[in-house]
């Protein structure tokens, strides 16, 4: 099924929007099986709560679903433009940011809870203040987020070009780079204390 002139779908607190969108059906008809959002694409309202994606945003969105038709299983975000794929997360202490020029995201048995999460190509997650941590952002060229021990994301790799920054209030900021960083992550995800450069 193909829809044209600027698609709008809302479904319960989420609405999708683009330019025009393809879904694909089963074989009955009964339920989609994937959706193809092409230009200006956009979603919100997937999910709340620590470690659950809020909206995501890209030139393009390509939507896999679940069984149901209905519960998500995988989204994959192209652009033509570093830094125009996008995802915002929910976590404790306020919303972490990640962008890219292309995400793919898996998700848990709720589809709303990010489990696998990889970014290429002008990577950048902001972190907002969780006192007594001030902002914090870290680029790379990639980054690749796994759930090891739960449902969420808990692991994550920054690879090639890393740089940490943090901006505490009245003071310059501290700077780290590195080629890699491996972070211990709380829901979100968010830095933890087992976050560290490396080599």
């Amino acid at each position: 099924v193909r829809y044209e002139r600027d698609f709008t779908l809302v479904s319960g607190a989420r609405t999708l929007s683009s330019a025009l969108a393809t879904a694909f059906l089963t074989d009955d008809g009964a339920r989609v099986e994937s959706l193809e959002m092409r230009g200006n694409s956009r979603i919100t309202g997937v999910g709340e709560g620590a470690g659950a994606l809020r909206a995501m945003e890209a030139d393009d969105i390509n939507l896999e679903f679940a069984g149901d038709g209905r519960t998500l299983a995988g989204a994959t975000l192209a652009s033509r433009r570093p830094g125009r794929a996008s995802i915002e997360l929910g976590a404790d202490g306020g919303e972490r940011r990640v962008v890219g020029q292309w995400i793919d995201v898996r998700f848990a048995a709720d589809g709303a809870t990010i489990n696998g999460l990889t970014v290429r190509e002008s990577v950048v997650l902001t972190l907002p203040a969780a006192p007594p941590a001030p902002p914090r952002t870290i680029s790379a060229v990639t980054l690749v987020a796994k759930a090891e021990g739960g449902a969420s994301l808990d692991v994550a790799r920054f690879a090639d070009n890393v740089e940490f920054r943090e901006a505490p209030a009245g003071a310059p900021p501290r700077v780290v780079r590195s080629r890699t960083l491996d972070a211990a992550t709380a829901p979100g995800p968010g830095l933890g204390p087992a976050a560290a450069p490396a080599r």
